[in-house]
Formats: structure tokens, sequence, C-alpha cells
């Protein structure tokens, strides 16, 4: 991931109102333009789409913007960001650190865990419920298992563990997220 060129699309004002427009779109198909409380909503949203014009074209300008997966464009704007990602190598995972750590945004990895014989069992509630979008099969598994590198020492340091063979706290991973 570069830094984006000041006249690039990435992280531009433009991208931003595109992105979050179609949002918008999407939320008035659900609920429908005329809800009071919506529409109070998306007009502050487009006010503050206008107000932060200036922040990000500074951005962009001072090379604090980049190139990257569509996920860190809201780090672009300075906004936290989860990015849901598989990270099987250690070299994706050390790239994606890289740009945090430019960006002066924290970075940890949810370490998630299932055994195999879980990961296929999900794999077949989903093709028998047609509902998901995926193409997982036993075949991509067994591919991404042969891929799939441990985390080093400083990863597992920064690590919070999702097992699915135990109970999850979020309130004690909400801790662990904010130490």
């Amino acid at each position: 991931m570069r830094h984006a060129a000041a006249d690039s699309h990435f992280a531009s004002a433009q991208i931003h109102q595109r992105v979050i427009g179609q949002l918008i779109e999407g939320i008035d198909a659900s609920l429908g333009a005329a809800d009071e409380r919506w529409s109070a909503l998306r007009a502050w949203l487009a006010q503050q789409l206008q107000s932060l014009q200036p922040q990000w074209n500074e951005r962009r300008r001072v090379g604090r913007a980049r190139e990257c997966h569509g996920d860190l464009h809201l780090a672009n704007a300075g906004w936290p960001v989860v990015i849901d990602a598989a990270f099987l190598r250690e070299s994706e995972r050390i790239s994606f650190a890289a740009v945090a750590d430019a960006l002066r945004v924290p970075f940890t990895i949810i370490d998630c865990r299932a055994s195999a014989a879980t990961l296929r069992e999900r794999i077949a509630q989903r093709h028998e419920a047609r509902a998901d979008a995926s193409e997982a099969d036993d075949a991509v598994l067994e591919r991404l298992q042969a891929i799939q590198e441990p985390l080093a020492p400083g990863e597992r340091a920064i690590a919070i563990v999702a097992d699915s063979a135990e109970p999850v706290d979020t309130v004690d991973m909400a801790r662990q997220w904010f130490a």
C-alpha cells in the first residue's frame, strides 16, 4: 500500500460522499425516506460531509491518505476501522500493521479459532441454507488451511483469541481490545 497522490481519488471528498450516499440510498430503501428520525440523520450526514471536505483534502495534500483496502478509506478520514479479512499470511498482517502505524491508529488482531470439524460443519450448514454468498467448500477450506501461517510472537502479543470451542465473553474481549 502506498500513499495516494494528491490528485488521486483515494480519500477524496467525492469518494466519501459516494460511499456514504450509497449507504443512505440503502437505508432509504429500508426505512423509507419519509421517516422523520432518518430524515434528520440524513440532513446531519450531509452537513458533516460538507464540513469534513477541507480535512480530507488536507490529509491528501500532506500525504496522510493511502491507496488501500476499501475499509481503510475510513481510516483515511480519521475514523476507527475493523478489517474483516482472513490475513492467513504473516506478510499480509505486517502490511496492515504498517498502514495502521503510518495512520497512527491502533492495530489489534482477533485470532478466530475453530476446529476443522466445526469449520466443515459451518460450510455444510451454509450450503444447505443456500443463503450465503460465500463460495467456500471443503476444497477451499483445505487450500486456506495449507497456506495459513501461525501468528508470530509480536502478533500474539497484540492478539485477542476468539475460540469457538469456548463461550465468548464479549465484555472481556472489549476490555482486552481497549486495554
